[in-house]
């Protein structure tokens, strides 16, 4: 694979007839940020993952001001909130993080966490209320995410709710429409329990002072379910996110501000390993 492009040549876009070649090049092109594309290029020689560096930069630019897709969103927030506001010392995110029947697009725990509802102006708002319910059972603090279009269903979506809205202007930068509220009233112990690992639902047990079930293994988790079940939400959720905070350590070793600005977002949320990790850090030296 010596180019950008040729990383996204299985990728399955569905195109409107009116789509212009620029805007398919761009949706096409999209599929080269992904983690299967990232892995691929990761075994390439350093002149060839040089050669591909350097369109995807000239790639993003393009999505970013004619075909601001999910990705784009997703880059803009992780390199101004994880890597400008906060840092990645201090910092955990996720993307696609399933709570409940839905999944956040991107959740930040630093002080507090906050889920970040992604709905490009290249989406429709179906499907918002019910991931907002869902979000709210395990997080207390959710923003709406969106583009100039989309804003102002949006903001006529959240105005009587705690809900905050965050703008995407057509050159990358954000506004915030509307704050967001702490709610904590939709909390659910075992919504927050279901986010968590084994181990790290085991830790979040011991963090309450309890004893780990003695039982079948078959029985675990529900019988730790049943003990997380039994305390406050608002309890439970402080202690679990602190525990969620330290998941995934690996991707906060090398600085990513050092590697080019298109491929932030999708190296850290990537699956590759530690070894094919490291190869785009050295490229970036």
């Amino acid at each position: 694979m010596n180019s950008f492009s040729e990383g996204c040549t299985e990728a399955k876009i569905k195109q409107n007839d009116n789509m212009n070649n620029s805007v398919a090049d761009c949706s096409l092109a999209s599929e080269g940020f992904s983690s299967a594309a990232l892995k691929n290029i990761a075994c390439q020689n350093y002149s060839v993952m040089s050669s591909w560096v350097k369109e995807s930069e000239a790639t993003f630019s393009e999505m970013l001001e004619s075909y601001q897709n999910e990705y784009v969103f997703l880059n803009q927030l992780f390199n101004k909130i994880v890597l400008g506001t906060h840092s990645l010392n201090t910092t955990t995110a996720f993307s696609q993080l399933w709570v409940e029947n839905s999944k956040a697009d991107f959740v930040v725990i630093n002080g507090k966490a906050v889920v970040y509802e992604i709905k490009t102006d290249l989406d429709n708002l179906s499907r918002l209320e019910g991931q907002l319910a869902d979000y709210y059972k395990a997080f207390s603090n959710v923003v709406v995410v969106c583009g100039e279009k989309n804003l102002p269903s949006v903001l006529r979506f959240a105005e009587a709710s705690s809900v905050g809205v965050l703008c995407m202007k057509r050159k990358g930068s954000f506004a915030t429409i509307k704050p967001y509220i702490e709610n904590n009233d939709q909390l659910d112990s075992e919504a927050i329990f279901r986010l968590l690992r084994k181990p790290e639902y085991t830790e979040l047990i011991l963090s309450l002072g309890e004893d780990l079930p003695v039982c079948k293994e078959v029985d675990y988790y529900q019988e730790c379910k049943a003990i997380v079940s039994s305390y406050p939400a608002i309890e439970v959720a402080g202690k679990a996110m602190t525990i969620l905070k330290k998941r995934d350590r690996i991707k906060k070793e090398g600085s990513y501000k050092t590697i080019p600005y298109s491929l932030r977002a999708s190296l850290y949320f990537s699956n590759l390993t530690k070894k094919e990790r490291s190869r785009f850090f050295d490229l970036a030296v």
